[in-house]
């Protein structure tokens, strides 16, 4: 929950209007469900991101000595930017057998699907939401 409120930041929410992001990751892994491929280079969904959060865990104790939840926003942006930049300050034992790069677009693709699949976000992108059952209406003159 930590890294995907830094990847897409709800601080203009209240609580009680928060999209939850974190359980539809979880619920997506914990059912398998998949986009229908997966990189020769990338483990499984499940096992990337026991592998990414470790990693990231390790990195936050080499750089700062605190778990990444204990760490001040810009911090943990800093550790989160050097993943996304490529270039990770530490645990490269799990980074040589994941590409970095695969799983940060692993991980910002699920948190962007998952905000977005919501009904709150669509107000904020214009979308009216499905058609379907009652169909849409035209709105003008004619």
């Amino acid at each position: 929950t930590a890294i995907c409120d830094r990847i897409l930041p709800q601080d203009d929410r209240l609580d009680a209007v928060r999209i939850p992001i974190t359980p539809q990751i979880d619920k997506r892994l914990f059912l398998g469900l998949t986009d229908g491929y997966r990189f020769e280079d990338m483990p499984p969904d499940g096992e990337a991101y026991r592998l990414g959060l470790e990693a990231i865990g390790e990195m936050a104790r080499a750089a700062y000595g605190r778990a990444f939840t204990e760490l001040r926003a810009r911090e943990q942006e800093e550790l989160l930017r050097s993943l996304h930049d490529g270039k990770p300050i530490a645990a490269h034992d799990v980074w040589d057998r994941m590409p970095v790069h695969r799983f940060w677009m692993l991980l910002v693709q699920d948190c962007v699907e998952a905000y977005y699949a919501h009904p709150w976000s669509w107000d904020e992108i214009g979308f009216g939401g499905p058609a379907y059952p009652r169909g849409y209406i035209r709105l003008d003159n004619g």
